[in-house]
């Protein structure tokens, strides 16, 4: 892979960011979003209408809070965003059909330390979450419509952070790190939502922080921040989702101490993340394979 641009917003965020691109076209509007830095981390959310352009003035300041970030998704013509609450943890979720307005919270009784994770796999959203128990277990459940969430499934792997949901190959992808020491990350699949689970392999790599996924052009990759000193981010793809060829591998001088969010970013692969500097500034790159 290579990195072809890099742009650093005046923006601060709180954990790790989320980005969705809303439609594959041409000059479709990349949409991040983030808890800032403000002393009650409000949840934000800019549109980026072309290639490097983040104006504050399109930036829409909600009235939710957040320790731990959000997550977005594109789905049946609105966004989606996901969180853990301030102080309750319990889960919650809005919709907006413009990016500016959003409305239909939905509370739900599920809670997680770590904001729950969105995807959409055919017709569904789906949202996984670390849960609060005392072995940090993996949850999934589905909705059709983001207000009625069902089919709870507790699943037997345990977390450290966040997990990641994508669609492969007509599949449910899980990913996550692991409770070990030092943190491997794994994947699993589902033909079925969830309710049983195959395919699940354990990376030699680790993380201090959960992964993300994106499906692009018949690959799925995989991103994590390392357990290096200097938390570099790592990209992998995949052609089927069981092998991860570390050769495929790419190692990038850029560093978080929170998970790098991919998403497809202007035409090209996506890497939004939470810097270590002093301020924690957001940061976009896109990437070619």
């Amino acid at each position: 892979m290579k990195e072809r641009n890099k742009w650093t917003l005046k923006d601060t965020a709180v954990f790790a960011p989320c980005a969705v691109q809303r439609g594959e076209e041409l000059g479709a509007p990349l949409y991040v979003g983030w808890a800032g830095t403000d002393s009650e981390h409000h949840l934000n959310v800019m549109p980026s209408f072309e290639p490097g352009s983040f104006d504050d003035r399109h930036k829409v300041t909600l009235g939710e809070t957040s320790p731990s970030g959000a997550s977005i998704v594109a789905f049946r013509d609105k966004l989606f965003m996901a969180w853990s609450g301030t102080g309750n943890q319990q889960l919650n979720i809005l919709s907006s059909v413009d990016g500016k307005n959003w409305t239909d919270k939905v509370t739900l009784g599920e809670t997680s330390a770590h904001r729950p994770m969105i995807g959409v796999v055919g017709g569904d959203l789906v949202m996984a979450w670390t849960g609060t128990d005392s072995q940090h277990l993996v949850n999934v459940m589905i909705s059709s419509d983001g207000k009625a969430w069902r089919g709870k499934q507790v699943t037997k792997e345990t977390s450290i952070a966040p997990p990641a949901v994508c669609q492969f190959q007509g599949r449910l992808f899980l990913a996550w790190t692991g409770t070990d020491r030092p943190g491997h990350l794994n994947i699993a699949s589902s033909r079925d939502l969830g309710k049983t689970w195959e395919n699940k392999v354990t990376l030699p790599d680790t993380s201090i922080a959960g992964p993300t996924m994106l499906q692009r052009e018949n690959r799925l990759y995989l991103a994590w921040v390392g357990t290096d000193a200097e938390r570099r981010i790592n990209v992998m793809p995949s052609t089927d989702g069981i092998q991860f060829p570390e050769t495929g591998k790419y190692t990038s001088n850029e560093t978080s101490e929170y998970a790098p969010c991919l998403t497809v970013a202007y035409g090209q692969i996506g890497v939004v993340w939470t810097g270590r500097d002093a301020q924690h500034h957001l940061n976009v790159m896109t990437l070619s394979p």
